[in-house]
Formats: structure tokens, C-alpha cells, sequence
């Protein structure tokens, strides 16, 4: 109730800040903003200043992740206010991604503007997402489907690698440590502003890690990821640009027991195997009008993933693909003291879905469905100091039903440029997958073709603050979001449950240049999540925290960092007394852990850096999925090397 009663007070005092702020005035004060604003590409049909987005972002920048130190783009995602992050084991194990209390395929992922989920499960594995070449991390939280459409029920997370620059020296990077990891990563690149490529290729071994809490089995997990990019001007006003990514993940996996014995619900060691091969590409083309009040764009992307192992149920596999396209076309209308934006769009997309080791002859066929969507856009800047915008989006679909999803936002500079106050406001859909829809043999699963799709309507509300010229900046946005239609396991399939699923929280984040030489940066989430039943949702933890501070020495050439993510109690789902409670499934609490990672650099020479870092350092016995053996402390040490053209 109590915080029930502060969101209210927050939804009554921030709109104020739009009306009632010394700063909105029509004198010929100047709005204070920074040397170098910085571009948001995905919270909009078009890049925006961030001062210009209403809805709440994070970027995590090259800079950051480098200080990060961190080998997952999961990793550095725990750092990010409202999202949550679940791996079943080892660093090889499945990761899932949640954004302020919603499931995993509730969740958009765009890497280079390709949408990376398989089709079968709708969520992203991303223990096959590295970051080695990944320089930019974009994450909008809120309903985003009136833009992207289904699967931006709760957010969008875009992923950007490295794009072409002149120059670019090629890259060696080498590292070891414990649990006999390895890695080495190759990249590099060629051309200028108007042609160029670059590639990257990584490798991650790791053979010294046991998923399973007793047992001696060691559980083996190998990772080879190659990248492209290419982009090609031509004349002023067209460019082309291409993105390819390949990805094979190995994995030894251990096993729930669902045998009925003594081990019944609990993770033992087996000989199981998974073996993942993702494929993406993409390729689009931007024209623009001489005076860029026309801009037309298209896009293609192909997503292919090929699954295959085995278990105590024999042989398991499936492959899905995604092909989409999009077009769309903005128009720019400036006056004396206005900007008006108008974008449409159209997409199409195709999904399908095969198991290719069927023991059932309904899991034989080939699945196929169609989605089209169409929608459009409007912004508006008043006076350089008030930024409103408005989506609307229609989703035709030909196996469920068509959904309208739609999505507005506010942003307002407040005293001078200090404060901006921002809000958004929206509808978001996530279609039934493969698996709900048509189940997936061998096991006991069984599909539910009568499936709705899930909707959520949500809003945040949230005001950032620049402090003592820009070195500390400040943001607390609180958000609500009610949960129709959610499908929830009822053993061996799915339903729809009646009545809504309510999240509920606050995001504060704060960035602090301490001295000239040393950075902080926090954040803090509290989220409370409950199904339609008014019970806590699965693997949401209502505290999240983390603290990260980093330290260049005087002589410019060694760095040393300190990370914290802490992740509050949360519950699973616990298959002990499965059998003895009628094929029900208790729920049981996973204690919250503290993760300390320490790191630092040093800078040989201007081609040579040292790089170390310590994982878990305080050793921290804890679990993220019930049964699953996470890793103690772990010391790694590598070299990357910069040779020149």
C-alpha cells in the first residue's frame, strides 16, 4: 500500500514539471545542454537527442563495457536499472533477460536492427551473445510494441558492434583463467566515412565447471562467434549497409531428475549435450533529400536457429527462421518555433518452426505463420524545450488474434536545461510461441492452438537532474504496468489466466564524476510483480542494486575498477514433490547473493595493453535457477594487442 500511495504522488507532482516549470518560460534564456548531446537510435522512428526521449533509456557505451570487464553482454546488462538476469549454471548456461517484472520473451533484442530471438521460444539465449565487438548498448524499457510490435511488451534492448572506421588497426586479444577458460578474439576493419568493413571472431572455452551441486562431471561449454559489417555511401543522399552474425554454442548439460526417486526435482550430472547454431543477416538502405526533410529507409533481416542434442528423452532438436521486412518514410516540417515529425511504416514477417526429431506425428510438419504491420509516428518540439510524441500501430496476424498497439511520450527540459522530466505512456503485445501454440515432443509438453496474445498496458514517469555542471547526474522514474491475458503453465500445457498480472516499482540511477580521475556510476530497482492470483512472479527479484567505480591512475596508462551487482530473494519453481502433489509444482526461495568483481589495465604501449580481473571475489555460494551450481571466485588475466596498417 505504502508504495502504492508514493506512485500515486509521483503520477500527481511530475506532470506538473511540464506546465509549472521556472524553466518553461518564452524569455531568451537558452536551454543548458551538453558539448556533445548524445543519440539515441532506438527510442524513436529516427535517432533523437536524449534530452528528446520520453521513455526511460540506458546506454551502456564502449567505455562503459570496457570497464565492465565483463566476457557476456548479460553481464553488463545486471548493471542496467529494471532488468533482471537469470543463468541456469555455468557461463555457458541458459540466460535469461526480464525487464521490470515481465518473462523473457516479453523482451525485444535487436542486434544491428535484427531481432535475434528464435521463433520457437520467442526469448533470446544470451549465453551466445559475447561482448566482445559489441560497442553500444541501447535499452528502452516500457511498452514499445506501437513501434516494433510483437515481443516490446516490456522494453527493447538494441545491440550495436563495432561499425566501419578508417583505420581501424587490427586486434589480438588473449586471456586465461580459472576453470580452464580461454579466449581469443581477432578483429578489424578498413575503409572511411564513405566505404568500409570490419569483422570480428571470438572464441570462449571453458572446461573446469560442474552445473550440477554434487557430482564430480565437469560440464564443458565452447562458443565461436564471427561478426560483419559493411557500409557503402553513395553520393549525398544514399547509403547501404550490411550485418552478418554467426554463432556456435557447445554445451555438456546435466539434467532436472524427474524420475520419481531421491533425486526427484533436483539437478544431477549426465551426459546431456546442447548444441546451438545462430545465423543473422541483415541489409538496409537509407535515402534522405538534400535538405533531410524526406527520409526513407528499408530494411531486411533473416534469423535462422538450429538446435540439436540429446537427453534422458532421446535426441531433441528443432530449427525456426524469421525473415522480415520494413519500409518506412519520414517527412520533416520545421517553423519559427516548432518541429513536427511524421513517420509511416510498414513490416512484414514470416516465422517457422520444425522439430526435427519427432515421436509424435504431429510434431512432423513444417509450422508457418504470417504478421503484417503498419502504423505511423508523430513528434513534436516546442520552443526546443518541450518534445511529445504519438504511435499508433496495427498487427495483422493469421494464426491469433490482430492486435492495435499504440505508445505516447513527453519529455520537458526544466530549469535551464538541468532537469529533464520525461514520461511515457503505452500498449505492448507478445504473440504465443511455437512451443505454446503446438507443444514440442519428447516430453510432456502439449500446445494450445486456442492461445490469445498476451497485452500489457503500462507508464512511467521519471525526472533526471544534472548537478555542479554535469558531474553528477540523477534519475528516478517510477513505472506500473497490468498484465492481460498471461499464459501460464497448467500441467502439460498453457492457458490464458483470467484477470491481470500487476508490476509495479522505482528506478533510480546515478552517474558521478567523483575527481578527474575517478567515475562512479549506481542504480537501484525495486519491483513488485504478481500474477493474476496476486502471487510473486518467478525469478523476479523485488531489490536489485549494483556500484561500479573506476579509477585512471595519474599516468594515464593504468585503470583499476570495482563492480557490485546485488540481486534480492527471489522465487522458482521446485519439482521435489512434483509427483506427490499431483503433477503440481511447489515454489521455493532462492536466497538473495552480493557479486563483487574487481578489474584492472595497463597500457604498455600504445599497442600493447595487460588486462586481469577477479570474478565473484568474495566467493559468494549462490544459486540464479533453483538446482543449478553458479561459479566461485574465478581469476582471469589476457593481453590485447594493436598492430598497425
Amino acid at each position: 500500500m505504502m508504495l502504492t500511495r508514493n506512485l500515486a504522488g509521483a503520477v500527481l507532482f511530475l506532470p506538473t514539471l511540464f506546465v509549472h516549470s521556472p524553466g518553461w518560460s518564452h524569455s531568451n534564456d537558452t536551454v543548458a545542454t551538453p558539448d556533445v548531446e548524445e543519440i539515441i537510435v532506438t527510442a524513436s522512428s529516427s535517432p533523437l537527442q536524449l534530452r528528446k526521449v520520453g521513455s526511460a533509456v540506458s546506454v551502456l557505451s564502449a567505455e562503459d563495457l570496457d570497464q565492465l570487464g565483463v566476457q557476456y553482454v548479460a553481464d553488463a546488462l545486471r548493471h542496467v536499472p529494471g532488468l533482471a538476469v537469470s543463468r541456469s549454471g555455468n557461463s555457458g548456461g541458459f540466460t535469461q533477460l526480464r525487464i521490470r517484472g515481465s518473462e523473457a520473451n516479453h523482451v525485444l533484442v535487436l542486434l544491428d536492427g535484427v531481432e535475434i530471438a528464435p521463433a520457437d521460444s520467442g526469448e533470446v539465449d544470451l549465453s551466445t551473445v559475447l561482448a566482445s565487438d559489441v560497442s553500444r548498448i541501447e535499452v528502452i524499457r516500457g511498452p514499445q510494441s506501437g513501434l516494433f510490435g510483437s515481443n516490446a511488451l516490456a522494453g527493447v534492448v538494441a545491440i550495436y558492434t563495432d561499425g566501419p572506421a578508417a583505420g581501424q588497426p587490427l586486434r589480438l586479444e588473449a586471456e586465461a583463467g580459472s576453470y580452464e577458460t580461454s579466449r581469443l578474439a581477432l578483429s578489424g576493419g578498413l575503409g572511411d566515412r564513405d566505404s568500409g568493413a570490419l569483422f570480428s571472431l571470438t572464441q570462449r572455452r571453458a572446461t573446469g565447471l560442474n552445473n550440477a551441486p554434487e557430482g564430480s562431471e565437469e560440464d564443458d561449454t565452447e562458443t565461436t562467434a564471427f561478426s560483419g559489417r559493411a557500409h557503402l555511401r553513395l553520393g549525398d543522399s544514399l547509403t547501404l549497409s550490411g550485418t552478418l552474425r554467426y554463432v556456435e554454442k557447445d554445451a555438456e548439460t546435466d539434467e532436472l531428475d524427474f524420475s520419481g526417486g531421491p533425486n526427484q526435482g533436483l539437478i544431477i550430472d549426465a551426459p546431456g549435450t546442447s548444441d546451438t547454431v545462430d545465423q543473422h543477416l541483415g541489409v538496409s538502405g537509407q535515402w534522405a533529400s538534400a535538405d533531410r526533410r524526406w527520409v526513407s529507409q528499408f530494411s531486411a533481416g533473416r534469423t535462422e536457429t538450429e538446435l540439436s542434442g540429446s537427453g534422458s528423452f532421446g535426441p531433441f532438436g528443432s530449427d525456426t527462421s524469421r525473415t522480415q521486412l520494413a519500409v518506412q518514410a519520414t517527412r520533416t516540417l520545421t517553423g519559427n518555433r516548432t518541429v513536427q515529425q511524421v513517420t509511416g511504416f510498414l513490416d512484414r514477417e514470416r516465422e517457422t518452426f520444425r522439430n526435427t526429431f519427432p515421436t509424435d506425428p504431429s510434431q512432423e510438419p513444417r509450422f508457418e505463420r504470417d504478421m503484417a504491420g503498419f502504423g505511423a509516428e508523430y513528434r513534436l518540439e516546442l520552443d526546443d524545450r518541450l518534445f511529445l510524441s504519438a504511435a499508433l500501430r496495427r498487427d495483422n496476424n493469421d494464426e491469433f488474434d490482430d492486435a492495435t498497439t499504440w505508445r505516447l511520450t513527453g519529455a520537458r527540459t526544466v530549469a535551464h536545461g538541468r532537469g529533464r522530466a520525461h514520461f511515457s505512456y503505452g500498449k505492448g503485445v507478445t504473440n504465443p510461441t511455437f512451443f505454446e501454440q503446438y507443444g514440442f515432443t519428447p516430453g510432456f509438453f502439449v500446445g494450445n492452438p486456442d492461445l490469445r496474445p498476451e497485452e500489457s498496458v503500462g507508464w512511467d514517469l521519471g525526472l533526471e537532474w544534472r548537478w555542479d555542471s554535469d558531474r553528477y547526474v540523477t534519475d528516478v522514474t517510477v513505472f506500473s504496468a497490468d498484465l492481460t491475458d498471461e499464459i501460464i503453465p497448467i500441467f502439460p500445457s498453457v492457458v490464458n489466466a483470467a484477470g491481470d498480472s500487476e508490476r509495479r516499482g522505482v528506478e533510480l540511477s546515478l552517474r558521478a564524476r567523483l575527481t578527474s580521475q575517478l567515475d562512479l556510476s549506481a542504480s537501484y530497482t525495486y519491483t513488485d510483480s504478481e500474477d493474476a492470483e496476486g502471487l510473486e512472479e518467478l525469478r523476479r527479484p523485488s531489490s536489485m542494486a549494483s556500484l561500479d567505480l573506476a579509477w585512471r591512475l595519474a599516468d594515464e596508462r593504468t585503470r583499476l575498477t570495482l563492480g557490485l551487482v546485488h540481486n534480492g530473494s527471489m522465487l522458482d519453481t521446485d519439482f521435489r514433490n512434483f509427483y506427490a502433489n499431483g503433477f503440481v509444482a511447489d515454489r521455493t526461495r532462492l536466497g538473495s547473493y552480493t557479486l563483487l568483481q574487481l578489474g584492472g589495465s595497463y597500457q604498455v604501449n600504445p599497442r600493447v595493453e595487460l588486462f586481469g580481473r577477479v570474478e565473484n571475489a568474495l566467493d559468494e555460494n549462490y544459486q540464479e535457477v533453483l538446482g543449478y551450481r553458479s561459479p566461485g571466485r574465478g581469476v582471469f588475466a589476457g593481453v590485447r594487442v594493436a598492430f598497425d596498417r
